[in-house]
């Protein structure tokens, strides 16, 4: 269900309010619990979003799953400020054209996949490793001082 969302005439509401619960509201419960842990252990730490390009670069077609992703957006900002006296980091990863299960489900055959690779400069889709390095980086020391920020795993796809 998570990028399960289609166009505004395709999208009945109940799935749009599964889409907000699945990507915004479990966000919220399990981001505060875990604030709420680092607020008490005294030492800082990291919290990391997973939203999408489609929160920042929407294509016309999954209207619903990128106004979630833009609200746990703005909740990766909301809470970056709100943490940092705690030193609690709050970033997030926006990926968009990143081979997983759901997009070998939408580019079943070769020419949709070719239509997927073609929204990609690069030319090819990211690997899930990819992902896993984003991720990676916000929870080291090398990203001790950032916080806020959406690192954008799409190849170059962000405004075309």
């Amino acid at each position: 269900m998570n990028n399960g969302s289609k166009g505004i005439f395709e999208t009945p509401l109940d799935a749009v309010s599964k889409l907000f619960d699945l990507n915004v509201t479990s966000a919220f419960a399990a981001g505060a619990q875990a604030a709420e842990i680092m607020r008490r252990q005294g030492t800082g730490g990291s919290i990391i979003n997973n939203t999408s390009i489609a929160a920042l670069a929407p294509d016309g077609s999954l209207g619903a799953h990128g106004a979630a992703k833009a609200a746990l957006q703005n909740l990766t900002t909301a809470w970056s400020v709100e943490l940092a006296r705690l030193r609690i980091r709050v970033n997030a990863v926006a990926p968009g054209g990143v081979e997983t299960a759901n997009t070998i489900l939408r580019t079943g055959t070769p020419e949709q996949r070719a239509i997927e690779v073609s929204k990609i400069p690069m030319g090819w889709l990211g690997s899930p490793t990819d992902a896993a390095a984003c991720f990676l980086f916000f929870t080291s020391d090398e990203s001790r001082f950032v916080s806020g920020a959406t690192l954008l795993l799409a190849g170059g796809r962000t405004h075309i």
